[in-house]
């Protein structure tokens, strides 16, 4: 498999994985990266989560929230590999 193909199949894993094992509801008053209420300077703004429906979280927070959920998505598919060994060339 060529290195585009692999890079390709990886990220489809991630976003299944992220399909797969949404966050956990939080309060929808709070951020669900934070845990800190709306403010008149920092917004909570929906974002689709896996199951269909989605969470609240902060612009500001976006990017940090979804780097946490994709590292999860990486450690997880990682240990998954290793629980299966290696693979043969049949």
């Amino acid at each position: 498999m060529a290195e585009a193909e692999r890079q390709v199949a990886h990220e489809r894993a991630i976003v299944r994985w992220l399909a797969a094992n949404p966050p956990p509801v939080a309060d929808p008053n709070t951020c669900a990266h934070c845990r800190q209420p709306e403010t008149r300077d920092a917004a909570l703004l929906p974002f689709l989560a896996g199951d269909d429906t989605h969470r609240w979280v902060h612009g500001r927070c976006w990017s940090d929230w979804h780097r946490t959920r994709r590292l999860a998505a990486e450690r997880a598919l990682a240990a998954a590999r290793d629980d299966t060994g290696p693979r043969s060339a049949a």
